[in-house]
């Protein structure tokens, strides 16, 4: 179910930040996966921190946008 996967994707993300902290992309793969379920706040949030780690990169800046 996709649903599932996208929970599992979820927290794939949440050991890999945890580990490391500083990866936008990390915030932004769990971004789009909390997006696809419809979490827009959460989605919002993991896309400001990808913005705060790397300002200069426009598909975080185009993915809030969607979490809007």
């Amino acid at each position: 179910m996709i649903g599932d996967s996208l929970y599992e994707c979820i927290k794939e993300y949440d050991a890999a930040i945890e580990k490391s902290d500083n990866n936008a992309e990390n915030y932004f793969n769990r971004g789009n996966a909390r997006l696809q379920q419809q979490d827009f706040e959460l989605a919002h949030d993991d896309f400001d921190k990808g913005i705060q780690l790397d300002p200069n990169n426009a598909k975080l800046y185009h993915a809030k946008g969607l979490a809007f």
